[in-house]
């Protein structure tokens, strides 16, 4: 069968906040940009994009139904839809091909995997999510070290067919190339842009940074924006730190406006994520930490995940142990102190995102899986 159209099934896109339902908005939009005709199918609405791919999204303030909810929407909504050819059925996570596999359709499933909403699920879950990987055609996974952590825990899926690819970026660039902050009696830059859960390691940002402004004479300005369970965590950490020589704003949700400006004004940008705290939840790709680097802006990040595999230490960024401070504020340190420095990282960091990370590449790689199998 020809690879002329694909519907792809999402819990839900932007503005509903989250790596999944970004993810979902823009696999739809880069398949329309490949050439295909697509159906976005979300428990909301039934969505055709535009021509360049533009998606009709949820207006700003609706909620995202409950998983079960969501379900039956969606199998109701496949229903209706059940007399309709397909070449690829795309459920953008594993719940999402459910409503697939109950209407005897999962022939032709492709399902992507991020992470933790895999190998964070235990006993009956775990086994229905296994159960649900291995009837897919082709698993497509965010990382290599996604697959990796999955086949841990599901070592049936090494033997399924699978591609890695690599997620695109959130904006385009919106700062002009090798523009940085140069006024040194100007506060240091520094932006964290996180879901507020333990993976992300927020607690020990703030107290890095914390000891980074304790140790340089320029002053501190650092942004974390997000929310999530962690908030109050991480509300306490700002308190309990102290900060002397600048100052730490927990910022909460920020309009895509806001976060480009926030982006193209930042000297360096934090993302410390760990798996200490639970060896399940690891860190599948990391988009903020693209977007930054997108943005030529010099990253600092933690080792774990999938990041370590597209940032090269000393070359396009910094990779840190997401429990050793010392090591995240003696990077931190040598940035703060180098404005050549920092060009330099943030312009290679720019350059490898614009050569290996789009979502035309991502959805590309998966047609051409898909077209060998």
């Amino acid at each position: 069968m020809s690879q002329s159209s694909i519907l792809v099934i999402a819990k839900a896109i932007p503005p509903f906040i989250g790596g999944i339902e970004a993810y979902s908005a823009e696999i739809a939009s880069a398949y329309v940009q490949c050439g295909l005709r697509v159906t976005l199918l979300t428990p909301e609405a039934c969505i055709v994009p535009g021509v360049d791919g533009r998606l009709n999204r949820s207006p700003q303030g609706a909620k995202a139904a409950p998983q079960w909810i969501a379900l039956v929407k969606i199998l109701a909504s496949l229903w209706h839809l059940r007399k309709k050819e397909w070449s690829w059925v795309h459920a953008t996570s594993w719940r999402m091909a459910l409503p697939v596999l109950l209407m005897g359709t999962g022939r032709r499933l492709v399902i992507s995997v991020h992470g933790r909403e895999v190998t964070g699920q235990q006993g009956l879950m775990a086994r229905l999510a296994g159960w649900v990987l291995r009837k897919a055609r082709l698993i497509v996974y965010v990382s290599e070290a996604t697959r990796r952590e999955v086949h841990h825990y599901f070592p049936e899926l090494v033997t399924a067919s699978s591609v890695v690819a690599w997620n695109g970026t959130s904006f385009s660039e919106s700062r002009p190339a090798g523009e940085v902050s140069a006024n040194l009696r100007d506060p240091l830059r520094i932006l964290t842009v996180a879901r507020l859960v333990k993976r992300k390691n927020l607690a020990f940002a703030v107290a890095a940074v914390a000891k980074l402004s304790s140790e340089i004479t320029r002053p501190v300005s650092y942004v974390i924006t997000g929310t999530g369970a962690e908030r109050e965590a991480v509300a306490r950490a700002i308190r309990d730190a102290g900060v002397l020589n600048g100052e730490i704003k927990l910022a909460g949700y920020v309009s895509d406006g806001e976060l480009q400006c926030l982006y193209r004004d930042a000297d360096i940008f934090f993302h410390p994520q760990s798996s200490a705290h639970d060896a399940s939840d690891v860190e599948g790709f990391g988009i903020s930490i693209v977007d930054a680097m997108s943005h030529g802006v010099p990253v600092v990040c933690g080792k774990d995940g999938g990041p370590s595999e597209y940032i090269s230490h000393g070359e396009n960024g910094f990779l840190v142990g997401g429990l050793d401070l010392g090591e995240a504020v003696d990077c931190l340190s040598l940035l703060a102190s180098n404005q050549a420095l920092r060009q330099r990282i943030g312009e290679a960091g720019r350059s490898f995102v614009r050569e290996h990370m789009s979502w035309p590449n991502h959805v590309s790689k998966v047609l051409k899986e898909l077209a060998a199998h």
